[in-house]
């Protein structure tokens, strides 16, 4: 071959073979004629392309009796691959034929069309799928046929991207392996093992290309993109976790709590695989642990088609989330083999969010969560929150009877309300009023319930009928005077006297009681004692005038 310049030769496009045909007892001076033919090593029969021989003649005059001449086949050798050729040659002066050599076995005339196949598999399943992780080791295993023995070439690999035809890039630089091996037969194996950072290769179809040379000229190749053998998948996969209940990333701390978690995939389709999840604590870094136990579930699945989605649904006691953030971490795995994962702390379409609202009630009026019983008063509901900023939330209130547990009424109707409020931060406060007749609420107290709802649907609630925080007390008082001399609420009209007035306070909260004695006109106790002495039996009418006792 003339590229090669050994026995050996690629089967391209253009090809170039060089016989170099040696003659001897020719005449000097005389004009002869060689004429070569292409054969087919295996059978005998010429080598046909496009049905037609491959044929070619040199005419040459004889310097001496002895000597050499070079004829040049150029051809198509794209379908030889695989195939060893022989050329045969005859020697004419002019119609004569002085000379044949056509030896089918005779291997200085042979020129061998090498071919190679590949089948590529990944050092942990085995197969064609590959998990795009920091270490990826692949072996690729070239069958060859029509090398020549004894000889030492040069495996070559390069990972090329299916779906743009270039070679695949790591760090600008391409991802190749090379192997050198000698075959003791014309036809074998040799491995070509591939070693590399993959995990920039989530979702890609790969193509091993592979080149063999000797002498640092290329002998044999394959390179074909469509070829599956030589094809390596590195599936992907995405996630979003979402509470069915809700409809959103936000969910209730409640009991039996089912979180829904749509598995984005790109794999190989036809084939059995199997998703495992498990939520993690995303303050921890750590499992979920309820009652001891990560949270975990796990489906198995065969995809019809490369692209699609599946879902993994998870249920389990979340009362005690208020306030948590769980992220939902996926593996997709093939007998046995993790092929793809998805585990991000930090990603946000994995993450599911228990809503945490805080409340406290005060009387602006009293600045404390004592109030009076009046007509109009207005109770403010601080509601401290912890939310995902930027979404449109609804607060709602209702006031409740603590003694019935019931929603207060006034008037039969339930005392609520409602603010819709957007925060600008994940944490923060906002400020519910109640305004209503509390005139007859002394001695009650009334607690503040809250919840928030994002579109339409209950996210976070803080309904505690024992909360102190959430409570307003609505005080009461009784009085009995009476003089400590007469040791009841009758008394002698001296100078220095001293009335001392019981008060019963109904109150939560420190107070200060303030008291003041005030005239009753229409009770009068006269002067005289004896009149008093009578007065449980008789009655009696006075004018006194301006005159009042004291």
């Amino acid at each position: 071959d003339k590229d090669s310049n050994s026995h050996m030769s690629a089967p391209k496009e253009k090809v170039t073979i060089v016989d170099t045909v040696e003659y001897s007892g020719l005449k000097k001076g005389q004009e002869y004629k060689i004429v070569g033919t292409l054969m087919n090593a295996e059978d005998g029969t010429p080598i046909l392309i496009d049905g037609k021989e491959i044929t070619s003649e040199k005419t040459f005059k004889a310097k001496k009796s002895d000597g050499k001449v070079e004829v040049t086949f150029t051809f198509d050798a794209t379908s030889l691959a695989g195939k060893t050729t022989v050329v045969f040659e005859t020697l004419y002066q002019e119609d004569l034929k002085l000379a044949v050599h056509a030896d089918i076995e005779d291997t200085d005339q042979q020129v061998a069309f090498p071919e190679i196949g590949t089948t590529a598999a990944d050092s942990d399943t085995g197969e064609n799928i590959a998990n795009a992780d920091e270490t990826v080791m692949l072996t690729d295993t070239i069958f060859y046929k029509g090398l020549v023995p004894g000889q030492e070439y040069t495996a070559t690999g390069t990972l090329m991207d299916q779906e743009t035809g270039e070679a695949i890039l790591i760090k600008e630089k391409p991802i190749t392996a090379q192997a050198s091996f000698t075959p003791e037969t014309i036809d074998g194996t040799v491995d070509v093992v591939f070693e590399f950072d993959g995990s920039e290769l989530k979702g890609k179809k790969t193509v091993i290309f592979e080149s063999v040379a000797y002498e640092e000229k290329e002998v044999a190749a394959h390179a074909d993109l469509s070829e599956e053998k030589q094809q390596m998948f590195f599936p992907e996969i995405g996630t979003k976790a979402s509470c069915p209940e809700t409809g959103s990333q936000m969910a209730l701390p409640k009991k039996d709590l089912t979180i829904t978690d749509t598995v984005s995939y790109h794999l190989v389709p036809g084939k059995e695989y199997k998703l495992t999840g498990t939520l993690m604590d995303k303050e921890t870094g750590k499992p979920l642990l309820v009652d001891d136990k990560p949270v975990t579930s796990e489906l198995a699945f065969t995809p019809e088609k490369a692209e699609g989605t599946v879902e993994l649904s998870f249920t389990f006691d979340a009362s005690a989330l208020q306030g948590k953030t769980l992220v939902a971490f996926e593996s997709v795995s093939y007998q046995e083999k993790e092929i793809a994962v998805h585990a991000d702390i930090e990603s946000e379409p994995q993450s599911i969010y228990f809503p945490e609202i805080g409340t406290k009630a005060t009387c602006p009026e009293t600045e404390s969560q004592t109030a009076p019983p009046k007509k109009n008063l207005t109770i403010v509901d601080t509601v401290s929150y912890r939310l995902i900023p930027g979404k449109e939330y609804k607060l709602t209130g209702t006031l409740m009877d603590k003694e019935t547990g019931e929603p207060l009424l006034v008037e039969g109707k339930p005392i609520t309300s409602e603010k819709t409020f957007t925060p600008e931060e994940a944490e923060g406060n906002v400020e519910l009023s109640f305004t209503f007749d509390a005139s007859a609420l002394a001695g009650k107290t009334v607690v503040a319930f809250e919840s928030v709802s994002y579109e339409e649907k209950e996210i976070a609630v803080h309904a505690d009928i024992g909360s102190v925080p959430q409570s307003i007390y609505f005080s009461e008082i009784g009085t009995k005077a009476s003089c400590p001399e007469t040791g009841s609420q009758m008394a002698l009209p001296k100078k220095d006297l001293t009335i001392i007035d019981t008060v019963l306070v109904l109150c939560q909260e420190k107070v200060q009681v303030k008291s003041e004695l005030f005239l009753q006109p229409s009770i009068f106790y006269p002067a005289n004692l004896s009149i008093l002495f009578n007065f449980c039996s008789y009655s009696f009418s006075y004018s006194f005038g301006d005159r009042y006792p004291q």
